[in-house]
């Protein structure tokens, strides 16, 4: 994903160029990048110009996945949670617009 917010710096042959930085999908899921601040600090995702906070979206994917998991009997593990993610996209969409719904109100 190419950030809208922050730019690269990039030095070629003498000549300063400043394009987007390009972002890893977060979980895989597209549109949605990961940034990630040291180990000090909370990581973030970018997603249409904003940047929240990674917790706020992975505590309520988590809640969701531990009440499958108990529902279908498995065990829940970071493995399955990834593919959890990717699966269910569309939910991980809707939690961030309601967030974002949230701090413009």
């Amino acid at each position: 994903m190419i950030s809208t917010i922050e730019r690269d710096w990039i030095c070629k042959n003498g000549v300063f160029y400043f394009p987007m930085k390009e972002l890893p999908d977060w979980y895989g899921i597209p549109n949605i990048g990961f940034v990630y601040h040291g180990e000090w600090s909370d990581s973030e995702v970018e997603y249409k110009g904003k940047r929240i906070n990674c917790n706020d979206i992975e505590e309520v994917m988590w809640e969701n996945y531990r009440e499958d998991c108990l529902e279908e009997r498995r065990e829940d593990t970071f493995d399955r949670f990834y593919i959890y993610m990717k699966e269910h996209q569309n939910e991980v969409y809707e939690i961030l617009e309601e967030i974002m719904n949230r701090e413009e109100n």
